[in-house]
């Protein structure tokens, strides 16, 4: 057992779960500069990608799909997800 492990209790200042979404806040906080994404040509910053991960959750939202819900990925959604990621068809994406 490491001394971290006995001597530290988890509490709000030195422990939290880490979640995709929670990775995502702290890095863009963090190195907002930083590549995040490279797809071909293009990249994206830990900062673009949260801002636009923001605006597809908040376009889903709009539309009534919330935190708990799964949404199944059909047309409707995919059209909804590529405008907003700037796409125009589904090569681009």
């Amino acid at each position: 057992m490491s001394i971290f492990e006995a001597q530290l209790a988890k509490d709000r200042a030195n422990y939290e779960a880490l979640t995709p979404v929670s990775f995502l806040r702290r890095a863009a906080q963090v190195v907002p500069s930083h590549t995040a994404i490279i797809h071909g040509q293009r990249r994206y910053t830990y900062a673009q990608f949260l801002a636009r991960s923001s605006q597809l959750a908040n376009a889903l939202a709009g539309r009534g799909i919330g935190p708990t819900a799964s949404p199944s990925w059909e047309q409707t959604h995919l059209r909804c997800w590529r405008r907003t990621m700037g796409c125009r068809c589904s090569a681009q994406c």
